[in-house]
């Protein structure tokens, strides 16, 4: 019994170590992209989306609901790097709503 024990708590920590092991240039490629939250009425509109798991929802996104209610008209959009970039020649300003976004990537 105690062999049993002893095998399963080593694999058990054996298993907890295997983390991911990233580069630098790997996390940022993770970073390439980002959903952003499009709820006004929730406090995560306008930040990263970010799923939860809740014993009565399951798996469920926190951007499209406030409190208990589901809101409808939420969503979640995609923020790619390329649409943060840009040259002075092509493009000397940046939109508004790439001013407050784009700055999610670098988080």
């Amino acid at each position: 019994m105690k062999n049993k024990l002893f095998v399963i708590v080593t694999l058990l920590l054996a298993l907890a170590s295997c983390g991911d092991d990233y580069s630098q240039e790997e996390l940022r490629q993770k970073k390439s992209r980002v959903w952003v939250c499009h709820n006004p009425l929730s406090e995560l509109h306008g930040h990263a989306c970010r799923e939860r798991t809740n014993v009565v929802r399951g798996r469920y996104e926190e951007c499209y609901w406030v409190g208990h209610q589901r809101v409808e008209d939420s969503f979640c959009w995609l923020l790619r790097e390329k649409d943060c970039t840009r040259s002075e020649s092509e493009d000397p300003g940046w939109l508004e709503w790439q001013k407050e976004h784009c700055p999610l990537l670098e988080e």
